[in-house]
């Protein structure tokens, strides 16, 4: 006789919500990245095209980001290995609120250059 294991959905989300301080940790910074990668990818532009950077600086802006983290992947995960990955998941995010005020208020600037937004972009990533 096989025994059914799956959980319903109202124990998954208690657990992962109350009872695993660990794996909510995990979802909650999970749900933060994926807000910061929901605002690089559809806000930003949008904020980018409104203060009239051409479609080229905003498809840069667009690369940019996934560029940097890519390239960041190599070295993080190497540290992480050495000083443990809960404090550098709270260094990134703590980095990703504070660049996601600076990434809107250049987006805001219409006389910003272009390399300024891109310092900005890669900053986010």
């Amino acid at each position: 006789m096989s025994r059914n294991c799956w959980l319903s959905w109202r124990a998954v989300f208690r657990r992962t919500t109350f009872e695993d301080p660990s794996l909510s940790a995990a979802c909650q910074a999970g749900l933060v990245n994926n807000l910061n990668d929901g605002m690089a990818w559809g806000l930003l532009p949008l904020f980018y095209a409104a203060a009239g950077l051409s479609l080229g600086e905003i498809g840069l802006l667009a690369a940019v980001y996934p560029a940097v983290w890519g390239v960041a992947q190599i070295g993080t995960g190497a540290w992480s290995d050495r000083v443990g990955r809960k404090p550098l998941i709270v260094a990134g995010l703590l980095l990703q609120a504070a660049v996601s005020g600076s990434a809107r208020r250049v987006a805001a600037r219409i006389h910003a250059t272009t390399p300024e937004i891109v310092l900005v972009a890669a900053n986010a990533a």
